[in-house]
């Protein structure tokens, strides 16, 4: 349905200085009937490559093929329903319901058609009380339901959601996750951006996780499960555990760990046996631990090891920087 291929995404800064780079070389491919999920810490660069793919914002390089053909910015902004996960976009002094008439009017639906769709659209995203109301009287979780009915007025072949679930009490937030399992048995594509990892495993065809505005695992959400092989410990200090972390390398039966700044993750297979042989370094070697956790293996756990991995790599590659540029 849609595909990307090296997506980037530059602002210019000041003269002189280098442009701030948001999106890096994405590449994602979304077929048609799928649900692809985009997951990643705030700041990730999930909005930018959104408005790219809605065909709000214009790659800086790259490409976006819609159905096998080059896809233009207008294009995409004619075959792509949005829902955002941002406040703007509607009239705060108009109700609910008159802006969606409006809106559906913009896009040329017949105007007999608009009062009954307007409705339908409400209920289906569970906002039919709130219809009448001024839209800045809705809360930031009502906004979003908004966002979403505006989206659903008409069916195009491609709807993002932004977010939608987030700041929703828990009854909405079950109202609309059971909304988006209907949507995709109807065989609509769709791209979900989430920070719900059950929401993730559960109903994405493929999850990918966007970090400093790269992809740095793209898998099933089955796939990403087989990833941990191993439990993590994770350790939080509060001051530096370099000494302890150089014991602990040297433990046979981690399987992998990463460090960044103040905080340790250790794998293993066999968690009780290990977690012994942590806590004894820690304590000989007299640190106090901020915090200890070892949490169940899950999709939540996938999307933490892969950010820790690449905060762990980053900070080798600057070590190894500074080093060498202290040998010369």
């Amino acid at each position: 349905m849609i595909e990307t291929d090296g997506l980037w995404k530059e602002y210019p800064v000041k003269r002189g200085k280098p442009a701030r780079v948001v999106i890096r070389g994405v590449s994602l491919r979304v077929g048609a009937g799928r649900v692809h999920c985009v997951m990643g810490l705030s700041g990730a660069g999930k909005s930018t490559l959104v408005g790219m793919l809605a065909g709000l914002l214009t790659p800086s390089r790259g490409s976006v093929n819609f159905q096998g053909e080059p896809a233009t910015p207008e294009a995409l902004r004619h075959h792509v329903a949005l829902s955002l996960g941002i406040d703007g976009g509607f009239y705060g002094r108009v109700s609910v319901h008159e802006n969606l008439e409006f809106f559906g009017a913009l896009i040329g639906m017949p105007r007999p058609r608009l009062h009954a769709r307007a409705n339908e659209v409400l209920g289906l995203v569970g906002l039919h009380r709130a219809g009448g109301a001024e839209y800045r009287t809705l809360s930031s979780g009502q906004r979003r339901q908004a966002h979403l009915a505006r989206a659903l007025l008409v069916q195009r072949p491609f709807l993002i959601a932004d977010e939608p679930t987030r700041g929703l009490d828990p009854a909405t937030e079950k109202h609309i996750v059971d909304l988006l399992y209907d949507i995709k048995k109807s065989g609509q594509t769709m791209l979900v951006v989430t920070h719900d990892v059950h929401l993730a495993s559960g109903l994405a065809d493929w999850v990918s996780v966007l970090d400093a505005g790269v992809v740095i695992k793209s898998a099933a959400p089955i796939d990403l499960l087989h990833l941990l092989a191993s439990t993590r410990i994770y350790l939080r200090f509060h001051k530096d555990p370099a000494r302890a972390v150089a014991r602990l390398r040297k433990l046979a039966s981690l399987t992998e760990l990463h460090v960044h700044e103040c905080e340790v993750h250790c794998y293993t297979q066999d968690p009780e046996r290990d977690l012994n042989k942590v806590i004894r370094i820690v304590v000989e070697e007299d640190l106090e631990i901020a915090h200890i956790e070892v949490p169940e293996p899950g999709l939540e756990e996938v999307f933490l090891k892969v950010i820790a991995e690449r905060k762990h790599l980053e900070q080798e590659r600057r070590k190894a920087a500074h080093a060498a540029k202290a040998a010369h």
